[in-house]
């Protein structure tokens, strides 16, 4: 199963979809470069984004396989790659994939799921198809 979170901050509604997912797509900001911006317009998104840490966090609590981290604020630097990734592995002991838009991940249990729910509304579910690499 893949489970997906756009700008959300973790809570226990949530958690409940991401219990065992094969993948968690989580957008994510680093909250440490974010508070350097004085704009009250940019801080405001602490509110609700996810940091890199709580989202390792989570999908370590959560018994999740991959940890996709996508849509990054600050956009994700050339050469920042390790960091960002170090972040998340110091709470999630899985792999974690640094996904721009179009990422694919392969999650061998969701191909099923996939396949079926193709059939039954007869067109492409672009999401479902880059995640589970249909």
């Amino acid at each position: 199963m893949a489970a997906i979170a756009a700008d959300t901050i973790p809570c226990e509604g949530l958690h409940a979809l991401y219990k065992d997912a094969g993948v968690y797509v989580q957008t994510v900001i680093r909250d440490d470069l974010v508070r350097r911006v004085p704009s009250r317009h940019v801080q405001d998104i602490l509110d609700y984004h996810s940091t890199v840490e709580q989202a390792g966090r989570t999908a370590q609590k959560e018994g999740v396989k991959t940890l996709l981290l996508t849509h990054y604020v600050p956009p994700l630097q050339p050469g920042g790659e390790d960091d960002w990734r170090a972040r998340a592995a110091a709470h999630f002991n899985g792999d974690i994939v640094l996904g721009d838009d179009l990422t694919k991940v392969m999650v061998p249990e969701c191909l099923h799921y996939a396949e079926s729910l193709l059939k039954i509304v007869g067109y492409k579910l672009s999401l479902i198809i880059q995640i589970c690499g249909l």
